[in-house]
């Protein structure tokens, strides 16, 4: 585990230097692409549909960029294995520790998007700092979450070369499907069983619990649940890594 998180954080440094190094307006446009999305929804479901949810900028924000975050980095890892093979055949580098520099890459990037974004709504309204300061715990255990689930895809691709479009596919199904621009009591009785059965719904509660309640009991529940989905998809990624390691190998 020490060396594959050693192999993750060389990586990551590996990849900003390589997309950064002299190309600041590169940078900018990270963050511009994710600003851009939020605030077109923003200004779409505030002003034109006129929800009324307290403190709604930061509820969207805490949907939207964890989404972002998880939608790009698993796009971005499905077909990685396949890109890298070359690599991944002449060094020892954990496939594991490819998907986590591409997970790290993209988690920095949006913390620096959700931080831009608090600072900006601070002069339209008033920003619970003491409550959403916390907000990178939630999102560190969607880092990891994604992370597993971006291997598992990863590696199925190598397997089945369709992997890929279908997981777009089902990403955009899913987004509908997750209270990411709507709280959960605005669904019907009869379809919440659709957010029951999305992971992504636990995933996003602790970061709307910081919002409501701050780090209080409910926080850490739903934290705790998250957790909880993390190390099961951390279990199943190791189970199956241990069962196709020779054969990966000889597919790619």
């Amino acid at each position: 585990m020490n060396k594959i998180l050693h192999q993750s954080l060389v990586l990551t440094r590996a990849n900003l230097s390589a997309r950064y190094r002299g190309s600041f307006f590169g940078y900018l446009w990270v963050l511009m692409g994710p600003l851009a999305t939020y605030m077109a929804q923003a200004y779409i479901f505030h002003i034109i549909f006129k929800i009324q949810i307290e403190n709604f900028f930061i509820f969207l924000l805490f949907g939207i960029c964890p989404w972002i975050f998880f939608a790009q980095t698993i796009e971005m890892v499905a077909a990685l294995f396949t890109h890298k093979a070359n690599v991944l055949k002449s060094y020892s580098v954990s496939p594991l520790a490819l998907v986590l520099a591409q997970a790290i890459d993209n988690f920095l990037n949006s913390i620096t998007v959700i931080i831009i974004a608090l600072c900006l709504i601070s002069f339209l309204s008033e920003v619970p700092w003491l409550k959403v300061i916390a907000f990178p715990i939630p999102f560190f255990v969607l880092m990891l979450t994604t992370s597993f689930i971006g291997f598992l895809i990863a590696v199925t691709n190598v397997f089945f070369y369709d992997t890929k479009f279908v997981t777009t596919f089902l990403i955009g199904i899913m987004f509908y499907l997750s209270p990411v621009l709507y709280p959960e009591n605005y669904v019907p009785a009869q379809y919440l069983i659709l957010l029951k059965l999305n992971p992504m719904t636990y995933l996003l509660r602790p970061f709307r619990d910081l919002l409501i309640s701050g780090m209080e009991g409910v926080f850490f529940q739903d934290l705790g649940v998250a957790t909880m989905i993390c190390l099961i998809a951390g279990v199943l990624a190791m189970l199956v890594w241990k069962s196709i390691k020779n054969d990966f190998y000889f597919k790619l």
